[in-house]
């Protein structure tokens, strides 16, 4: 009776400690298991004032693949730090840029502030410094997303149409060399016997 007793304690104590990490390892699971490091999947552009240029007030939206820890973009200095550009200087965004994040940390939102270096064409790859909520570090195959280029203004000149009209110049230039600068060919003179009548 006392091995039967013995045998059934130890199997409620087995079920017991089982339940009692049934918590732990749900809580805990999806914590250990996040080590996706996150990417700057691509950048927008939104032309504010309409000019069709890159300047102070228009956005840049930034798109993650996952929710980043905003913290590490939340200031002038770290945007223009760990989310530099190819643009030349050190204030790509500007001295005084505003910056906002939505809800679930997967959009940044920059309005272009003072001194702001973009003009469209540029790449931005994020500094490692750049993390998910889980601590990862950003991924981001270099060179990384490009930073939208504006269209050219309509009516602006290509390089085609000014080869064109540098070709019908020297077409118009061509022909009046030959009809006023050119010396003109002699007249015929009479055929020997022929005379002109008074």
């Amino acid at each position: 009776m006392k091995k039967r007793f013995d045998t059934w304690w130890r199997i409620v104590v087995a079920l017991l400690l089982i339940l009692a990490l049934v918590p732990v390892v749900l809580v805990s699971g999806p914590v250990m298991a996040e080590t996706t490091s996150p990417t700057l999947r691509s950048i927008t552009w939104v032309d504010n004032d309409s000019d069709g240029t890159i300047n102070v007030g228009d956005d840049l939206v930034f798109n993650f693949s996952e929710s980043m820890l905003t913290s590490t973009l939340d200031t002038a200095t770290e945007l223009n730090d760990y989310l530099d550009s190819t643009a030349s200087g050190t204030a790509d965004y500007g001295t005084t840029p505003t910056i906002s994040w939505n809800s679930a940390g997967t959009v940044l939102t920059v309005t272009l502030g003072t001194g702001e270096a973009i003009s469209g064409g540029e790449t931005v790859n994020p500094e490692a410094t750049v993390t998910d909520e889980a601590g990862n570090a950003d991924a981001t195959i270099a060179p990384g997303p490009e930073i939208p280029t504006p269209p050219a203004p309509v009516g602006a000149l290509k390089w085609w149409h000014i080869l064109l009209i540098a070709l019908s110049g020297l077409i118009v230039v061509g022909g009046l060399i030959v009809l006023f600068v050119l010396p003109r060919r002699p007249p015929a003179l009479p055929e020997e016997g022929y005379e002109e009548e008074f």
